[in-house]
């Protein structure tokens, strides 16, 4: 597609995996121009640049980026690689930490499992020693 070339929504919705209805909500939120409109037709155009910036759009959307850090994202630079490198990084460090996070919480709930599997056997040694263990006694 040349500089030249328009799409219509759908095609645009093909190209980038978007749906109709996210294209014309980053429409309706400032994310993405209007598309203009051919008057003998009434159907929407979308350019080269309206599909390459979809793509980003997408790109930050399965990265985990919010609406606001989107706009930000547009606001601040130009779509640099240098940018949009940087904001990937920032964004890959909060998932690794709530990954971190879960990981603990998972392993928490896996002692208490197993705590109270040994409760409902009867097993009081195995009560007792997986109870000095439990995070909440670590913290009295």
């Amino acid at each position: 597609m040349s500089s030249e070339n328009v799409c219509t929504l759908q095609q645009v919705s093909e190209l980038t995996g978007l749906s109709e209805h996210t294209i014309r909500y980053y429409e309706r939120i400032g994310l993405l121009c209007h598309a203009r409109r051919r008057h003998f037709d009434r159907r929407e155009n979308y350019t080269e640049s309206d599909v390459a910036r979809l793509h980003a759009l997408g790109c930050m959307r399965e990265a985990g980026l919010s609406v606001q850090q989107m706009r930000e994202h547009f606001r601040s630079a130009p779509a640099s690689s240098r940018h949009v490198t940087e904001v990937l990084q920032r964004q890959q460090q909060m998932f690794e930490e709530r990954v971190q996070q879960m990981q603990r919480q998972l392993e928490s709930i896996k002692q208490k499992i197993a705590y109270w599997r040994a409760v409902e056997a009867l097993n009081e040694r195995a009560v007792t020693e997986m109870a000095e263990r439990l995070p909440e006694r670590r913290l009295r």
